[in-house]
């Protein structure tokens, strides 16, 4: 995804004067993005689990995508000056792992707001879904964007987290080389 997002980006600067650089989680994203490509392997340091799975935490998402802060801090720490405050409150920080779903979810909405205008042709049944649902929170009030904070009802929400994290199988070795996240 931050391929992709990365790609979409220098289509929309070229082809239709947009860039994204405008969204703080766009903004953070890039600078995962690049230092996961041109520093870092991600995909073995990545865990990516439902809430279902994790015993009492909750959120206003379905899964924790969870990076060790180490990681993030690198990576941030290319994010202009600036820009850096608003880039790291896209995220949710616990101890020494942190949560980028909500950072995920919601440049996807940024990304949308930005398109939404343009004629997508052929791209329109594949954005329906995604426009009903905006429209659908937009008429009942309700943001279209998440905070993503964890809570649980079993005690410290960093170290529910920390658990899950750490007991996470990681991703297949026939998955190595594979650049999916």
């Amino acid at each position: 995804m931050l391929e992709s997002l990365h790609g979409l980006n220098d289509k929309l600067r070229t082809k239709v004067e947009i860039d994204l650089f405008g969204s703080d989680a766009f903004t953070a994203l890039k600078a995962l993005r690049n230092f996961f490509h041109h520093e870092e392997e991600l995909f073995h340091r990545v865990r990516i689990l439902p809430f279902a799975k994790m015993r009492g935490a909750q959120s206003d998402l379905l899964f924790a995508c969870l990076v060790e802060r180490e990681l993030v801090d690198r990576a941030l720490s290319k994010v202009q000056s600036t820009k850096l405050a608003n880039a790291v409150g896209t995220m949710n920080w616990y101890g020494s792992i942190v949560d980028i779903q909500p950072c995920l979810y919601n440049a996807a909405v940024d990304v949308y707001e930005a398109i939404a205008p343009l004629d997508l042709g052929s791209l329109e049944p594949h954005l329906q879904m995604f426009r009903d649902s905006y429209e659908r929170e937009t008429g009942l009030g309700v943001p279209h964007k998440v905070s993503g904070r964890i809570i649980t009802r079993a005690g410290d929400a960093t170290a529910v987290l920390m658990e899950a994290f750490l007991s996470a199988p990681s991703p297949p070795a026939s998955s190595v080389g594979r650049s999916d996240p």
